[in-house]
């Protein structure tokens, strides 16, 4: 159907602990690996649910995984990314910029319009914000946006990251955050320590 002889990558998108124990889709799919018709097998972690990839990954059951991680959500750079890779798995960072949250430039309305923002409190979640942004910006980063990307791509276990993003400046913002590279350890380790917030909007949107 999809008019090609290989895939180079099979990906499973909101992952549940228990299919680590129901293996026929892993069979299924590592046959087709074998006969070359799939390069890589990926999975993406439910939610905040992040850990729950530990035993897949330590098993060696994929050879990828998305998950989110941002500056509030940091936890899986203490367990699952350094796992990651010990093991040799590609990590893809999800919602590295909280559905724009963390871009610090959402209006009420804004944050009205978007699925995963909407049921946030939006007074605690602008408070937070301001506390990284009186902390890092502009000491460590040049906006908050540049904060959030580069915070990801200081932890070498991320292959890659998913950004939105909706038009050329943000585009450019973004590759410039790229261009300049991690942040510096100390801020890494004070957002890691002083900044992590555990929250899960999206279970409000079952």
């Amino acid at each position: 159907a999809l008019g090609t002889e290989r895939l180079d990558i099979v990906h499973l998108h909101q992952w549940h602990y228990r299919w680590t124990h129901e293996l026929e889709w892993l069979e299924a799919l590592a046959g087709l690996k074998s006969e070359g018709k799939i390069g890589l097998i990926a999975v993406s972690g439910q939610d905040h649910e992040h850990d729950a990839l530990l035993e897949l990954v330590s098993r060696g059951l994929v050879d990828g995984v998305q998950i989110i991680v941002n500056l509030f959500e940091s936890r899986p750079m203490n367990s699952l990314l350094p796992r990651a890779a010990e093991c040799g798995v590609g990590v893809i960072a999800r919602c590295v910029l909280d559905s724009g949250g963390l871009t610090g430039e959402l209006t009420d309305a804004a944050f009205e319009e978007r699925p995963f923002l909407k049921h946030a409190p939006a007074t605690d979640y602008r408070r937070r914000v301001a506390a990284l942004a009186r902390q890092f910006v502009p000491a460590a980063a040049a906006s908050m946006a540049d904060l959030a990307i580069r915070f990801i791509l200081s932890d070498p276990a991320v292959s890659s990251i998913t950004l939105g993003l909706g038009s050329p400046r943000e585009v450019d913002a973004a590759i410039a955050a790229i261009e300049a590279g991690p942040l510096p350890v100390d801020a890494v380790t004070a957002i890691r320590r002083d900044h992590v917030w555990t929250k899960n909007f999206y279970e409000a949107l079952v």
